[in-house]
């Protein structure tokens, strides 16, 4: 009588080690203000605008934001702050 042995032995399979998976660095938080040369309103937008919004998509918003405020000849500042340090409100 055969002896029962386990199901990795009688398909020669071995466990494997875990292999070690790269971890992408995040795209920093980009805050823009500005103030509306016609109404003196002051804008301040975040990119990305959400937390759970993907890289790529935050960065193309924040070229385009920079872009028609190009266009339009408005001044404008930039702060940079990492993902782990920026609060979510």
């Amino acid at each position: 009588m055969q002896q029962q042995l386990p199901l990795f032995r009688r398909l020669k399979l071995h466990p494997q080690k875990p292999q070690r998976i790269e971890v992408k660095e995040r795209w920093p938080i980009h805050v823009v203000t500005w103030e509306c040369p016609d109404t003196g309103r002051f804008w301040k937008r975040t990119f990305p605008q959400t937390k759970a919004m993907k890289d790529w998509k935050g960065e193309r918003n924040f070229w385009r934001c920079l872009k028609n405020l190009a266009v339009s000849g408005t001044s404008y500042t930039i702060q940079q702050t990492p993902r782990t340090a920026y609060i979510w409100s």
